[in-house]
């Protein structure tokens, strides 16, 4: 697992994961979330995830992903965010998209501001593996009209 998930204890039981994907589903039906597995096209390797779903606040959803320490820097993340992003307006209607990671996180910067989103702002943002608020930066996207 990465040192940067902050919703995900390690190990996590299978049981755990269930839930959040079916919960994921289900949003999905209800046209409140996109998710999908990213896969390696010449092993059809599972190398991580990427969901956006509708945020708290109307009209702004809120993007996620995650890639497997040994995928990470193989613009793996740049070419599933890039996608997802104008896939995600079309079919959830979403104006504006955001996502956000600690302040140390370089690399997911570098995937953000590759796929076009711009700075947001900070926000401290409870890690429930860790039992804590943490500084995050975010970055936003706003399909060009």
């Amino acid at each position: 697992m990465s040192r940067w998930l902050a919703s995900w204890n390690c190990p996590i039981p299978i049981e755990s994961v269930t839930r959040r994907i079916e919960m994921l589903q289900d949003r999905a039906m209800l046209q409140e979330a996109l998710l999908y597995v990213i896969v390696d096209r010449s092993t059809e390797q599972t190398m991580g995830s990427i969901c956006i779903q509708r945020g708290d606040l109307p009209g702004r959803g809120e993007l996620s992903y995650w890639l497997g320490e040994r995928y990470q820097g193989r613009g793996y993340a740049r070419e599933a965010v890039s996608t997802m992003l104008p896939l995600a307006t079309k079919h959830l209607n979403l104006p504006l998209i955001e996502a956000g990671a600690q302040i140390e996180n370089a690399n997911s910067f570098a995937v953000m501001v590759r796929c076009g989103m711009v700075p947001g702002g900070e926000r401290l943002v409870y890690a429930p593996t860790r039992a804590r608020n943490e500084l995050c930066r975010f970055y936003e996207w706003v399909p060009s009209t």
